[in-house]
């Protein structure tokens, strides 16, 4: 069987190129979902309870891990929204 050139990039370059491509693509996507992000519009800014990193989370949620150490978080806008206790 002979391969020319052409033939040999493509099945020894090409191909496995693209499979490691996607493949990473697909880890990454695995470990985004995994860390609750999602792929949607971000509009709540929350504050970490546990060690205090500020992230936005998306719309609609109403409790939320941090994507830092996995501790609770809460709503910073919910929080200034509440009026003072006197």
């Amino acid at each position: 069987m002979k391969l020319d050139l052409n033939e040999v990039f493509l099945y020894f370059v090409v191909l496995p190129a693209g499979g490691g491509l996607l493949l990473w693509f697909l880890n990454e996507f695995r470990k985004s979902v995994k860390n609750g992000r999602r792929l949607h519009r971000k509009t709540g800014t929350w504050e970490c309870s546990k060690c205090g990193h500020v992230f936005e989370e998306g719309e609609g949620v109403t409790l939320s891990r941090c994507p830092r150490c996995g501790g609770l978080a809460r709503d910073i806008k919910a929080k200034s929204r509440r009026a003072p206790k006197d």
